[in-house]
Order: structure tokens, then sequence, then C-alpha cells
């Protein structure tokens, strides 16, 4: 993960909380997925919770645990395509808006994006997953 995302949070006074590599390993472990290089760098980082980056979003260790069961739920609502069997949904707004990557060995994987409304059929792709870091630190008012 970049080191100016955690320049940034700390400059805006945000201590991040960092997850513990043996949870992340137990938490991989459980999902049946390897995890991109940049995301295990995000959960070491700031994994149980970052201040106002990306508040209100279940993106972080106490919210992620049971994402896929609220992606399948928006994926069934609004007719999408199944994910792929290595999709991991890392983020979740409001349970109208998710995100994921697939896990297959890119360090910085492209993030797949949806969310519902008017006009959304189908998932886009937003670029890398520090890209989509960065766009969440644009929408957060830290960038």
């Amino acid at each position: 993960m970049p080191e100016d995302i955690i320049d940034i949070l700390k400059k805006n006074n945000i201590k991040p909380e960092p997850l513990f590599v043996e949870e992340i390993n137990r938490f991989e472990k459980s999902c049946g997925v390897i995890f991109p290089a940049t995301y295990r760098s995000f959960l070491q980082e700031m994994g149980k919770g970052a201040g106002r980056f990306m508040l209100g979003s279940d993106v972080f260790y106490k919210d992620i645990v049971d994402l896929s069961e609220g992606a399948k739920q928006l994926i069934e609502e609004n007719n999408l395509p199944q994910l792929a069997e290595n999709a991991y949904v890392f983020w979740m707004h409001q349970g109208y808006q998710m995100a994921w990557f697939i896990c297959n060995g890119n360090p910085n994987p492209e993030v797949y994006f949806f969310t519902e409304g008017e006009g959304s059929k189908d998932y886009v792709i937003m670029g890398t997953f520090t890209d989509f870091l960065d766009i969440q630190l644009q929408m957060s008012g830290l960038k």
C-alpha cells in the first residue's frame, strides 16, 4: 500500500488501527482465497479502523466477515452476474454499493464496483485497489 495514504491519514490526525498478521492469516484461510499484497498491506496498516477514512462503509475487519451475504443479496435483487469463485468482496456501503477484486495472484488487482440505482445494470472497473483507496481518501475529504 502506498505510504502516502498512511501519511495523509496521520497528517489528518488519524491513527490507523492495524490487524495483526496472525489475524489476517486466519481470516484469509477462512475466506478460502489468497489476498493480494496491497490488500494484506491495507489490513496490516488499518484493518481494524482508520477514523473518518471510509466511515460508514463496511471495509474494516469487524464489518467484513459477513460481506459475502450482503453481496449475494444485492446481486440477486439486481439480477447481476454471479461473482467468480475467487472473487472477494472487501467493501460495501449502506447495502446498495459493493466493491470486490479477483484473487488471482495480482498484487494490486482491479476493483469491480456496483451501485444500485437507476441505470445500474452491471459492474464497472474503478481502477486498481490502490486507486480505490485514493478515491476513498478524496470522498472522505482527506485529500
